[in-house]
This record gives structure tokens, sequence and C-alpha cells, in this order.
């Protein structure tokens, strides 16, 4: 089965220079062809033909299943996001005292989503630093 790559694939495959490769396409050494003006050599010319599967393809297992819903399409009901997320969450997640915070540059107020600076310096004062004794 042949396996076309590009000639840069195959110098790094067959650990050789590109300028090797490109004088063996020209000396018809090496199986290539064209498409879409890119070159392609073969670089697995004498392998066989791939092997078909020995079971009918209508012996395959389905890939997936058809949900039928049985009732009316109104009674079936997705959660909403409130019901899900807990106020607490919700709280966490919007970040209620943003607006009591000045605005910072471009006008935007500092702590729309949280002010990073803080959470930067937390995360800084909690870093253990490199064990240089360790090596």
């Amino acid at each position: 089965m042949p396996c076309w790559v590009v000639p840069s694939v195959a110098s790094e495959m067959w650990h050789v220079s590109i300028e090797q490769i490109n004088l063996a396409i020209e000396r018809g050494q090496i199986a290539s062809k064209q498409e879409n003006g890119f070159t392609f050599i073969d670089v697995a010319p004498h392998s066989g033909e791939a092997a078909l599967p020995s079971r009918p393809p209508a012996a395959k297992p389905i890939t997936y299943k058809l949900v039928r819903h049985s009732g009316p399409v109104e009674s079936y009901h997705l959660p909403r996001a409130a019901e899900i997320i807990t106020p607490a969450e919700i709280e966490g997640l919007t970040g209620q005292g943003a607006a009591e915070e000045p605005a910072s540059e471009g006008g935007r107020a500092a702590g729309a989503m949280g002010d990073w600076r803080r959470g930067r310096s937390h995360a800084t004062g909690r870093r253990n630093p490199p064990n240089l004794n360790a090596a």
C-alpha cells in the first residue's frame, strides 16, 4: 500500500538530505507525483495492499442509536443554568463586589471579572521557591 509524503518528511524518515531526495526524483529512482502544486513521493512502494476485513459490512455494530421521545416535545424540559448552579457559585462567577472598584485603564472597572492583580499577588505569596540545594 503506497504511502505518499512530501520530500521533507521522507528526508527525515530516511535520514538523508532533501537534495538527495530531489536528485532521486529527477533520476526516476523514487516514485513521485504532483497534486495541487505539491510533490509527493511514495515512501513504501513495495508494501502489500491492505487486506479487507473478514466480516461483512452488514455485521458491523451500529455507531449510535436514535432516541425516540414518547411524549409531546413540550414535555421535554432542559434545566436552566440557575437550576444547576447554586447562588454562591453564581455570585463567585459574576464577581458581585466588582462594581465598587475604581475604573482602570480604558475606563472599565478593574474588577469586572475580579481583580487579576489581587489574584496574582495571592498566588505569588503561596508559591514555594525552587530548592536549589536538591541537586
